[in-house]
């Protein structure tokens, strides 16, 4: 559904339909506060990952096992931030209902 002006495709921009504002009227609060323990929980999580890997090299000179511990460290802490999301539905069982802007929002089962 795009308007083609050249070689530029233009969105059509359509009014919010009656489903997409009853499916906003239903995020909770239950579920605003979810999203925020999640948001707070990974930012707590990565930070302190983080700072576990750079107290490392404190501690430790420039070698091939200190830039092979940083590669390994830094690919763990990526892999966490993309599968976060899934393990923190998972472990509190609930079920994401709607993903507005990147953001999930979550429900219980």
């Amino acid at each position: 559904m795009a308007f083609r002006r050249g070689n530029i495709n233009i969105p059509n921009f359509m009014k919010n339909s009656s489903h997409y504002i009853h499916d906003r009227k239903m995020i909770s609060n239950k579920a605003r506060i979810l999203y925020f323990v999640f948001l707070a929980s990974k930012i707590l999580i990565l930070t302190f990952l983080v700072s576990i890997l750079m107290l490392f090299f404190i501690f430790e000179t420039v070698t091939l096992l200190a830039i092979l511990t940083l590669v390994v460290g830094a690919t763990l802490i990526m892999l966490f931030a993309f599968n976060y999301q899934k393990w923190f539905v998972h472990y509190f069982h609930l079920k994401i209902f709607q993903v507005e802007n990147g953001r999930p929002h979550f429900r219980s089962h």
